[in-house]
């Protein structure tokens, strides 16, 4: 991560754009442009896990994300797939996301339905709730029995203060962004060359940070086909 808190960041840019007396302004800018940052790639650093989390005996779904199912923070996305598991660990699955464009190949599921399936889910879909920030999984079984899940996912960050430090990876792009943001406050006519400047360092922070930090070269054969 950066090592800059918002305020040094806002001091730093203002300088570079040779005008200090539009902080607050840019401010707003920068948080703004910190959200898109974040809504517009999937950083690894966004990237959380819950463990543990509880699917009680009867559950058809589990609300997640936004102070929900244990997790504070916004979420973007759930990843696929989910893992599922008894408490003592005798029984374990992985439950599949279905992407629904419309038709899925999941059957509907209507809680209180005298004929919902009951077992392990192996199945879900994923859908926003009311609150921003927050999903309902709903499974294509009823639990039969205690489970815990295992599920990860995209975070998006609140958004930080003055005397924090931003989760962004690179110090030199926000400070670039500031002094952006500044030179267009005041029409200078080095702001477009500044702006495109800008959109390069971002293409290059995601090839520097946008990888996994973990990498498999090995190709997986499948079983089915390679005997």
């Amino acid at each position: 991560m950066g090592s800059l808190t918002v305020a040094q960041i806002l001091s730093e840019g203002g300088l570079q754009a040779g005008d200090t007396g539009k902080i607050n302004r840019a401010r707003v800018d920068l948080l703004a442009w910190l959200r898109s940052q974040y809504r517009g790639f999937l950083w690894p650093f966004l990237k959380r896990e819950l463990t543990g989390a509880a699917l009680g005996v009867g559950s058809t779904s589990f609300t997640l994300g936004a102070y929900a199912g244990g997790v504070t923070q916004q979420l973007q996305r759930v990843n696929d797939p989910l893992t599922v598991y008894t408490p003592d660990f005798s029984m374990r699955g992985k439950v599949r996301v279905m992407t629904d464009y419309g038709d899925s190949v999941m059957e509907p599921l209507i809680p209180g339905d005298p004929n919902f399936p009951k077992g392990m889910p192996t199945l879900c879909r994923i859908t926003h709730t009311g609150v921003v920030g927050q999903r309902k999984i709903d499974f294509n079984a009823q639990a039969d029995r205690n489970y815990l899940l295992k599920i990860s996912y995209y975070m998006l960050p609140s958004d930080p203060g003055d005397s924090e430090v931003p989760l962004y990876e690179n110090d030199r792009t926000m400070i670039q962004a500031v002094a952006s943001f500044v030179l267009k406050y005041n029409k200078a006519e080095n702001y477009m060359i500044e702006a495109d400047l800008l959109r390069s360092m971002v293409l290059e922070d995601r090839l520097k940070y946008g990888t996994e930090p973990g990498m498999n070269d090995m190709l997986p054969l499948d079983p089915k086909v390679f005997k």
